[in-house]
């Protein structure tokens, strides 16, 4: 008679706990993320921000100063922490960022929008 095997082979064994560690990871990522979410969009809109300041700081606008522009960006940074600025105006602002970032360099033009928008939010 032919040996019959009984269960799963060795190497079922261990796709399928390697499998399930992925599972758990990715559970796990999933959670810290939601539980976190806050914190990490603060974190990306602050480097965002720096990132902006120093290329608006390059190529001011007329009439701007880097006062000016250091001024209206740590306005917005306190209003977002304090909760002040509606998630829709964060994304749009993004947007706007991160379009006028696309070429690596943010000219006079787009700088002057970036301020006006991030200081109507604090506004509102």
């Amino acid at each position: 008679m032919a040996d019959e095997k009984k269960g799963m082979s060795k190497g079922c064994m261990i796709a399928l706990i390697v499998g399930l560690i992925i599972l758990f990871i990715i559970i796990a990522l999933g959670v810290v993320c939601y539980v976190y979410k806050d914190e990490l969009v603060e974190m990306g809109l602050t480097k965002m921000t720096d990132t902006i300041v120093t290329e608006i700081k390059a190529d001011l606008p007329e009439g701007v100063t880097e006062a000016d522009v250091d001024e209206a960006v740590e306005k917005f940074k306190q209003a977002f922490k304090d909760g002040k600025i509606d998630q829709n105006e964060v994304q749009k602002i993004s947007t706007i960022i991160q379009t006028a970032l696309e070429d690596k360099k943010i000219d006079q033009d787009e700088g002057s929008k970036i301020l006006e928008v991030m200081k109507k939010a604090v506004t509102e």
